[in-house]
């Protein structure tokens, strides 16, 4: 993922992802329902970094996913308003105790979801759900 000359598609995210392939397809399955304008945009950040998607409902962002070595990771960024939504939502208690304590900037505060299970990927649209109401 840190060849910036290959833009990642499902057979390298398969390879790459394994058993949690099927987590991002059924994560996607469920955005792509709830949004139909949902869509993926691919980016490279350089060696260091590699491959990144944004998920975007319109020019929004939804959030970043980066595939890893058997899971995956998906970055949101919250304001204040949308902080005081997950932190009355149903999501474990630890993401919340990470978004409060991450750093402010103007854009808002972040948030990573280490993706390995289906209660993360639920935690994942809770979250979706409440960027896009937000």
């Amino acid at each position: 993922m840190h060849d910036g000359s290959r833009t990642p598609d499902d057979v390298l995210l398969r390879s790459m992802l394994g058993k949690t392939m099927g987590f991002w397809e059924g994560l996607r399955s469920r955005l792509a329902e709830a949004y139909p304008s949902v869509r993926e945009e691919w980016k490279f950040y350089g060696r260091k970094y590699g491959w990144s998607m944004k998920m975007l409902l319109g020019k929004r962002n939804l959030f970043f996913f980066a595939p890893q070595n058997g899971w995956f990771q998906i970055g949101f960024v919250f304001g204040e308003k949308a902080v005081g939504a997950v932190e009355k939502s149903g999501i474990p208690d630890r993401m919340k105790k990470e978004l409060r304590e991450s750093k402010k900037y103007m854009e808002g505060r972040g948030l990573r979801v280490d993706v390995r299970s289906p209660e993360d990927v639920d935690a994942v649209v809770t979250l979706a759900d409440i960027k896009n109401r937000n």
